[in-house]
């Protein structure tokens, strides 16, 4: 008796412990949870609080909503006509340098020194007049007019003026070399291109058509691919014309 007397005090005391500890355990979760809340609560005030206190944006401030524009769709005209795959076209204007102004004045020379129209050199013609046809340049490659005939000959042979005039220009152009200029005086202006250096007229020169102007060179460097020639031209006004044409007609 006495022992369950024992056991039964023991059995309060026990429980009574575990009734206390749960009551602390639970008293220290409540004080935690109520003062995790009122922290959580004030922090939250304080942002509500500073966000109202925000300044509304002003309208010039703000920033304009971009609109993108729309793609252009439309497809690129269709290129109907085949691109022509030959270089471009070069004409080889006269020289510039001296200008040359044609008169109808004539030109009496004596008898001894009247002889018809001739051939700058005694040679086969090696490039003929294009008659403003483009023709591929075996020097350059490029497709181009031909404004004269192309005179065969050999080095250091005398070159001669067509006709007797009056010598309007002598040039060493990049293009075509030791170059003269020779005004008839009768509205045709000849040229030729490719002579020797040490020429035997200067500008301003009358001359006939017995007497050189000056030697066959190699200095038309637009057309070094070809043997050594005399490039000739003949123009009325301001067109050109065959030389071969022109010669054979007798005029």
């Amino acid at each position: 008796m006495k022992e369950y007397r024992i056991q039964k005090r023991t059995a309060l005391r026990y429980w009574g412990v575990v009734l206390v500890s749960t009551a602390m355990i639970g008293a220290a979760c409540w004080f935690a949870y109520t003062q995790t809340a009122d922290l959580v609560q004030h922090e939250m005030d304080s942002t509500v609080s500073s966000i109202r206190e925000l300044p509304a944006a002003h309208p010039e401030t703000a920033i304009p909503r971009t609109t993108t524009a729309p793609r252009h769709t439309t497809a690129p005209p269709i290129q109907t006509t085949a691109a022509r795959t030959e270089p471009a076209a070069v004409i080889y204007a006269p020289s510039t340098t001296a200008a040359t102004t044609v008169t109808t004045e004539t030109t009496t020379l004596p008898p001894s020194q009247a002889t018809p129209s001739r051939w700058p050199v005694e040679g086969a013609i090696i490039q003929p007049f294009s008659n403003e046809e483009l023709v591929k340049s075996e020097t350059t490659g490029v497709w181009q007019t031909h404004n004269g005939v192309d005179l065969a000959c050999t080095p250091g042979d005398p070159v001669y003026a067509m006709d007797p005039g009056t010598v309007t220009a002598v040039t060493d152009d990049p293009l075509w070399g030791m170059t003269v200029t020779v005004d008839h005086k009768n509205g045709i202006i000849t040229r030729y291109c490719g002579l020797a250096p040490g020429l035997d007229v200067t500008e301003g020169d009358t001359v006939t058509n017995v007497d050189p102007l000056g030697c066959a060179g190699e200095t038309a460097d637009c057309e070094s691919a070809l043997p050594t020639h005399v490039h000739f031209e003949v123009r009325q006004g301001d067109r050109y014309i065959d030389p071969e044409a022109y010669l054979a007609s007798g005029e």
